[in-house]
């Protein structure tokens, strides 16, 4: 599909924003920069939330948001790609993320903005549903996993007023 649609740096929500190459890069990454975020706050990345956060992007139903959308697009073949250069590179997550809220803080209206750091904030609350818990029973969020969704709210710069 990516190959048919091309890669389009244009948002057409709202007036049609159009992100630099640079920033729309940054953006394309933000989904996997959460989830590995989360996926490592206990040490390891295991199957189920790599299973959990595939399932998750490709669900149109839950990938509400159309930047969100957009962005996948343009990196759902690629992801396993992406996953392992950003590892590789030592990539600092929580500062592109802060990249990240800071390109749609100045490109989208604040509601636009706020729909697509809840999205990602979304991806991240699955993926610390996704594993966790004894036999499936309990609390599957643990405590590191909770501070590492505190700190992409506070990356993001999402208020615990919009939590609610």
């Amino acid at each position: 599909f990516v190959e048919a649609t091309g890669v389009s740096t244009h948002y057409t929500e709202g007036e049609g924003t159009e992100f630099n190459l640079e920033d729309f890069e940054t953006l394309k990454l933000a989904p996997i920069y959460v989830f590995l975020l989360v996926a490592a706050a206990d040490g390891e990345i295991d199957e189920k939330e790599m299973t959990s956060f595939m399932k998750l992007i490709s669900d149109q139903e839950k990938m509400v948001d159309p930047l969100l959308n957009r962005l996948i697009t343009n990196i759902i073949f690629s992801i396993p790609e992406n996953i392992s250069k950003i590892i590789e590179q030592q990539t600092d997550c929580f500062k592109e993320l802060g990249r990240v809220g800071a390109i749609v803080d100045d490109h989208l209206s604040d509601q636009e903005a706020l729909n697509f750091k809840m999205s990602l904030l979304m991806i991240g609350t699955e993926v610390a549903n996704s594993s966790g818990g004894f036999m499936g029973i309990g609390n599957k969020i643990d405590e590191s996993e909770m501070q590492v969704l505190g700190g992409i709210c506070a990356k993001l710069a999402i208020n615990t007023e919009d939590l609610q």
